[in-house]
């Protein structure tokens, strides 16, 4: 290369894994000899990947409460993380306008929370509120039952997570 010329030289870079501030060097070797090192004027700082939590397939049903006229609340939904492997607590928020005055209600308690063992349907049930870890790609199925729901009324469900990632609002009307 001619004194005062550039040339362009792409290469590959690697990136460490772990969280942290990384210094920066370079050094340039031609034939297997060192002709010049460097040294970056500022740190590089590599940021862990944050789980980012997707919702899909949301359903709500209202069926009726074992030898009840009352019905009660059953949401279940598939969350798959998006994003880098971690923990959010998600949390399953109704609201019955007749019962609630129309405010969301976060449900913090266990399925079926006060019920008879009998009167429990068969299943694997979720409390309202969880903290879920996923890796990357994973998916969960949500699943909750419990609460009831206000007769002859619509129910709204929705799931969030900590990090303002949401489902769609789903409703049914009980009755």
């Amino acid at each position: 290369l001619a004194a005062g010329a550039a040339q362009r030289i792409d290469f590959p870079i690697s990136m460490p894994d772990i969280e942290g501030a990384y210094k920066v060097y370079l050094d340039i070797f031609v034939a297997g000899e060192l002709i010049a090192a460097y040294q970056a004027l500022e740190d590089i700082t590599i940021v862990a990947a944050v789980p980012v939590f997707s919702y899909s397939n949301m359903e709500l049903l209202t069926p009726r409460i074992p030898g009840e006229i009352e019905y009660y609340v059953e949401v279940s939904c598939d969350i798959t993380n998006t994003g880098g492997e971690g923990t959010l607590e998600v949390s399953l928020w109704i609201m019955s306008p007749k019962w609630d005055s129309g405010d969301w209600i976060k449900v913090t308690r266990e399925s079926f929370g006060g019920w008879e063992p009998w009167a429990i349907p068969p299943g694997i049930w979720n409390a309202g509120t969880i903290m879920l870890t996923l890796a990357p790609g994973e998916t969960f199925h949500f699943h909750y039952g419990g609460r009831s729901s206000a007769y002859g009324s619509y129910t709204y469900a929705q799931l969030r997570d900590a990090a303002g990632g949401a489902s769609e609002i789903v409703r049914k009307y009980s009755g």
